[in-house]
């Protein structure tokens, strides 16, 4: 008797191990570390390949986020045949689709990062019957934007470098970009 149960497992395991083979194709590619400037968009790329033929139908996306405080991990994003982007918490406004699942791509933008950002991000991908796999995941560090020398170039001036050089008609120039604004805030 125990050997014909053997050659029933052997017999079945051809037919059943393959069948796992094939549910487990599933990958996900990611940067592992985005920086973002506060304040500007920064997409979050996400792409995947499935051993299965990747249909609009068949494949969910689902993003989440975990603070760098290890406090409870955030939903960010859901799309499966349309997106579903956040109605409430910090990535409402902010967490908009940028992929495209047939060129599978499950990757979204955020708009006007916060510091509040910080934090790792996940990729989810399920394209059934593939839904096993790893998930993506994203460090974003958002950080304070440098004030470099050519921001104070452009602040209005006396004109007394100018003066001091000898080029007495670059006052007139001078004049005319003051009436265009000075700071340049204007077109903010």
């Amino acid at each position: 008797m125990y050997r014909i149960w053997l050659q029933l497992v052997a017999f079945l395991g051809g037919f059943v191990v393959p069948g796992l083979l094939q549910v487990s194709g599933m990958e996900i590619f990611t940067s592992s570390e985005v920086e973002a400037v506060n304040g500007t968009n920064v997409r979050l790329k996400c792409t995947f390949s499935s051993r299965s033929p990747v249909q609009a139908q068949s494949v969910i996306v689902s993003w989440n986020f975990r603070p760098l405080n290890q406090g409870p991990e955030e939903s960010v994003f859901y799309y499966h045949e349309t997106s579903y982007p956040p109605t409430s918490g910090r990535f409402k406004d902010h967490a908009v689709w940028s992929g495209d699942i047939m060129r599978n791509d499950a990757s979204i933008t955020l708009h006007e990062v916060p510091p509040t950002f910080n934090g790792t991000y996940i990729c989810q991908v399920h394209n059934k019957p593939d839904v096993h796999g790893r998930n993506g995941e994203i460090i974003l560090k958002v950080v304070n934007k440098e004030i470099d020398s050519s921001d104070e170039e452009s602040e209005p001036s006396s004109g007394d470098e100018e003066e001091e050089e000898g080029e007495e008609d670059d006052d007139d120039d001078d004049d005319d970009d003051d009436d265009n604004g000075g700071g340049g805030d204007d077109d903010d």
